[in-house]
């Protein structure tokens, strides 16, 4: 095996689980161990989940975390990191993020505390993040680790969000957005998900960010709920990414942001709004001044229920070729045969 050059290891090394990895190919002998510790290529993607119940599950992958970060382990690229149950996991996770030396890419962490000093960590190569259930701190951390990020999905840092609750960010969390959109300028997709980061990302205007191609906003509160000033600060920012953004999801809005959406928005060929069409916040579509979209090639539409508040969108998008619609019934039929003439698919909810 002496013989056999290093990215012949690498190869043979891609055909084993993580589990034959750390178990088996590494006690095999002291150069397989070395072998299977210092591989460049071998297990670049890594998940780690802690969610087992039994104390002794979480014992033995701590231990599998420690192993990795031992000194001149390989430095893991892609980590998919669940700890849903800590039980002092979180520690020694960060450990190991330290142990990396700023190699990894990409980051998926759900449920995550923060009990080390995260400054000790740096992620220089950071491109893609997506975090969920953690602690505001941690996040503000995360939004200024990297100046290389591409895509960036921020979901709830509560398992539920509850009225009542001061979502007011602080002037941490603020900064950490201004850095994060100011030294990114590479994003080409970002997610936000709840009030938190809806109220931290849209307190003031943002800057533009150049190559901005995919928005998604889940708001996860009814129109009302939502500021007047966070909603202009959140058309300010439409109006900024007009030229570029191709993909829009909002789930909640009022007529405002769907008026700016098919009036303004030249570059969208994707949009969906998760909007509920009834009483008291009922508007008509047509009374509206929104104009025909011949670039829409895609729109959803999942909870509308009435096929004539349905219509009036049809209508708006002629060469739709891609719909997500609450129901199929003969009157949408009917009119899909008539005047959707580019439609290839139809994904319906209920009926």
């Amino acid at each position: 095996f002496k013989l056999i050059p290093d990215e012949i290891h690498d190869h043979l090394l891609q055909y084993f689980s993580v589990g034959e990895v750390l178990d088996v190919i590494s006690l095999v002998s002291k150069s397989w161990y070395e072998i299977s510790a210092s591989s460049p290529n071998c297990m670049k993607r890594i998940k780690l989940n802690f969610r087992h119940r039994r104390r002794n599950d979480f014992a033995e992958k701590i231990e599998a975390v420690k192993w990795m970060s031992r000194s001149g382990a390989r430095k893991y690229q892609h980590l998919q990191i669940n700890c849903l149950l800590d039980e002092g996991v979180s520690s020694e996770v960060w450990k190991f993020l330290e142990s990396l030396g700023g190699s990894v890419e990409t980051i998926n962490i759900r449920s995550m505390k923060f009990d080390v000093e995260l400054e000790k960590l740096s992620l220089p190569k950071l491109e893609e993040l997506k975090v969920m259930f953690v602690p505001r701190e941690g996040m503000n951390w995360f939004l200024k680790s990297s100046e290389n990020f591409r895509k960036l999905i921020l979901r709830n840092e509560f398992p539920l969000c509850y009225d009542g609750i001061d979502y007011t960010p602080t002037e941490a969390t603020l900064d950490s957005v201004r850095c994060c959109l100011k030294n990114n300028q590479k994003l080409d997709e970002i997610e936000i998900q709840g009030r938190p980061h809806f109220l931290s990302f849209f307190h003031e205007i943002l800057p533009e960010i150049p190559d901005l191609k995919k928005f998604v906003v889940k708001i996860e509160m009814s129109p009302e709920k939502i500021n007047p000033e966070n909603e202009e600060n959140f058309l300010n920012f439409l109006t900024r990414q007009a030229h570029c953004l191709e993909h829009l999801y909002i789930d909640h809005c009022g007529i405002k942001v769907i008026q700016h959406v098919f009036n303004k928005m030249p570059a969208l060929t994707f949009i969906r709004f998760d909007i509920v069409l009834k009483e008291p916040n009922k508007f008509v579509v047509s009374e509206q001044n929104l104009e025909v979209n011949d670039r829409i090639k895609q729109l959803e539409l999942p909870y509308i229920d009435l096929f004539a508040d349905l219509k009036e969108f049809l209508v708006l998008v002629p060469n739709v070729e891609e719909l997500l619609i609450g129901h199929v019934n003969p009157f949408f039929i009917e009119h899909a045969a008539t005047n959707l003439p580019n439609l290839k698919s139809v994904v319906y909810r209920y009926d």
